[in-house]
């Protein structure tokens, strides 16, 4: 069967317009199946100060790149001779921003009340996603951080495993984890919509984890 060049241009466009989407920069990072989460650890416990603390996001397009934020509700980390142990934190899918200075306040609406559909991250049947601490290790020969912190990151009620870059000062006053940022494949967790035919949305969103914690009253 004979398939005509006129009829191959938009199957070809299509795929030009995705090679041609900005992918956010970081690295990418892969999703496993969830891991066993280690229970009864001893340790001093820290609380995730929420006002302070946040997810920043980056999605792009083919035409754009949008960043946001996202809080935190409530969370926490362990720790047991300086090291993190276990720790849980718990995402306020509610609270999810779009802060692009080239967007009218019209536009950031819609982008924002789509975002929350269902055919992204469906906050109205997930209002929470959340990341629970498997391990903490320090990074092995690497410059820009301190460690890798593998946890397991639910959102849709999907879990996942993913082991992140961070850089994690410990005291005695506070835990502070921050990330570089980093990228995750949005289809491993069931947000499949591709967008405009000429306006593709890249699968790879940018993430950046700053996180603050305080010791837990006596």
């Amino acid at each position: 069967m004979k398939i005509s060049i006129k009829a191959l241009l938009p199957i070809m466009a299509i795929f030009f317009l995705a090679a041609c989407s900005s992918t956010p920069e970081g690295e990418q990072v892969e999703a496993n199946e969830a891991s066993e989460v280690a229970t009864g650890t001893a340790g001093m416990t820290y609380l995730v100060n929420t006002a302070d603390s946040k997810v920043n996001w980056l999605a792009s397009k083919v035409t754009a790149q949008h960043p946001g934020t996202i809080k935190l509700t409530e969370g926490k980390f362990v720790v047991n001779n300086g090291v993190v142990t276990s720790g849980k934190f718990t995402i306020d899918m509610n609270t999810i921003t779009v802060n692009d200075p080239n967007m009218d306040a019209e536009n950031t609406g819609k982008l924002t009340g789509h975002l929350k559909s269902d055919d992204f991250f469906d906050v109205a049947n997930y209002p929470t996603g959340t990341f629970e601490v498997v391990s903490c290790v320090p990074a092995q020969g690497e410059v820009d951080v301190t460690h890798r912190l593998t946890g397991n990151l639910t959102l849709k009620g999907i879990t996942k495993s993913i082991t992140i870059p961070a850089n994690i000062v410990i005291s005695e006053t506070m835990v502070q984890a921050v990330s570089p940022q980093f990228t995750i494949n949005r289809q491993e967790w069931n947000m499949t919509y591709p967008g405009a035919p000429d306006n593709l949305i890249n699968d790879q969103i940018g993430l950046r984890l700053e996180v603050y914690a305080a010791p837990a009253p006596m």
